[in-house]
């Protein structure tokens, strides 16, 4: 699953990556590190593996991943427990409410694209009577 690589405590990994420059808070790994799991990803990305992300990650539990997600710089945690504490930062990046209709309670897609990505496994069958999430994250 990918999560902001940005955090709030305060620590030395104050560095450019990936042309962003934080101002406020910080990288959560040294820029070694996080040089090496840019690598990582754009190896996959540039290579002719017929494997999803997701199993490629699976099967090299070892590799660390960053990439670049429109403005946000994600790495790639392969090691979730069914618990994920929703006070974290993980949840701070996403708007709750949509902004595409007026209907009052809509929400908002890339919410529902994590929480779906959260629960549910690629080519899973999942009720979606508005089409259009599970449409756009590969799900049936």
């Amino acid at each position: 699953m990918w999560f902001p690589f940005a955090t709030l405590n305060k620590n030395d990994n104050s560095y450019e990556l990936l042309g962003v420059i934080l101002k406020g808070c910080y990288w959560k790994w040294e820029e070694n590190r996080a040089l090496n799991a840019i690598i990582n990803h754009n190896n996959f990305v540039n290579s002719s593996i017929n494997l999803s992300f997701e199993e490629f990650a699976r099967l090299n539990p070892d590799k660390e991943f960053i990439r670049k997600e429109d403005t946000c710089i994600k790495y790639y945690y392969n090691n979730l427990t069914d618990y994920i504490d929703t006070n974290s930062s993980y949840w701070f990046d996403i708007s709750y409410r949509g902004y595409e209709t007026v209907y009052p309670t809509e929400k908002n897609l890339a919410l529902l694209k994590r929480i779906l990505e959260w629960l549910s496994k690629s080519h899973s069958i999942v009720l979606d009577p508005f089409f259009r999430v599970r449409h756009n994250i590969n799900c049936k």
